[in-house]
């Protein structure tokens, strides 16, 4: 029977979270992030996590909203990393094309990280996880041609002004024993 040995989702506000090795702080975003046509690290994803004894799975998890801006459409790719290894199998990509100007919440995401085995870097499969591991996400536009940010929502503000608003990303990790 599998059991969670830990669990938080926290806003990424440089709050400090108690865990059973140690304090982790997560990191502090205050404005949006620009994207461009390189994958870039995404602000306030990376988390320096070491799981208490006897988990067999890590679960990452990552909330914001990817904006189109005022173009017509915009695509958004996404990877994660452990360690600074591309999980390849968990790639994710967005388009936000719903004929207004608001950019949706990426949604909850997510990859599972099991440990024991094989390693296997393309689903992110660890023999063993004894001490802190850095995971993270990255993302890129599709192309020049769009607008895209991340941690912005752009919309009407009910008087007839469209603009875009900072959202606050959220951070979080279960661990399954």
């Amino acid at each position: 029977q599998r059991i969670i040995l830990e669990k938080f989702l926290t806003p990424c506000d440089g709050s400090t979270i108690t865990t059973s090795n140690g304090d982790i702080t997560v990191g502090n975003v205050s404005a949006t992030q620009d994207l461009t046509t390189t994958h870039a690290d995404i602000t306030g994803s990376s988390i320096s996590y070491n799981p208490p004894t006897g988990t067999k799975q890590v679960i990452y998890e990552f909330h914001t909203c990817a904006s189109k801006g005022q173009d017509s459409y915009h695509w958004t790719h996404f990877k994660f990393l452990l360690d600074d290894v591309d999980v390849a199998y968990a790639h994710i990509s967005q388009r936000v094309d719903n004929g207004g100007e608001d950019g949706p919440e990426i949604g909850r995401a997510h990859v599972a990280f099991n440990i024991g085995g094989s390693a296997d870097t393309n689903v992110g499969r660890v023999a063993s996880w004894s001490s802190a591991k850095t995971i993270k996400m990255q993302a890129r536009e599709y192309n020049s041609n769009t607008q895209g940010a991340l941690h912005k929502i752009w919309g009407w503000d009910g008087g007839g002004t469209s603009s875009g608003y900072f959202t606050m990303p959220l951070v979080g990790i279960t661990a399954i024993g």
